[in-house]
């Protein structure tokens, strides 16, 4: 029964994850098995598998990352455009503020 469990990647990856675990209990903390903590994230990757409408779910979120770039990049735009409306607006009120960028410094 051990033998099956070791043969298959996913049974020893959780295996070393366990282990890793048991050695922080204990007391161990070596510098190399704190980058393994993070790889326990890589466990729930295994029930996007399992799991066909949470991999729709996850894709879907995965492709509206590629929108939010778009969106700060307008947000960006926009608050440039706002900033600079600001200035001709204002510069006439306050002199020393929004009289010219050299001031600033």
């Amino acid at each position: 029964m051990t033998n099956v469990f070791f043969l298959i990647l996913s049974s020893r990856f959780d295996f070393v994850i366990v282990l890793n675990g048991w050695l922080d209990v204990v007391g161990l903390n070596l510098e190399g098995l704190t980058i393994l903590r993070l790889l326990r994230l890589l466990r729930v990757f295994r029930l996007v598998k399992a799991l066909p409408r949470l991999r729709s779910i996850v894709e879907s979120l995965i492709q509206g990352f590629a929108s939010v770039g778009w969106i700060i990049v307008l947000m960006t735009v926009f608050n440039y455009i706002l900033a600079c409306l600001g200035i001709l607006l204002f510069q006439d009120l306050d002199k020393f503020h929004y009289g010219k960028l050299n001031h600033q410094w």
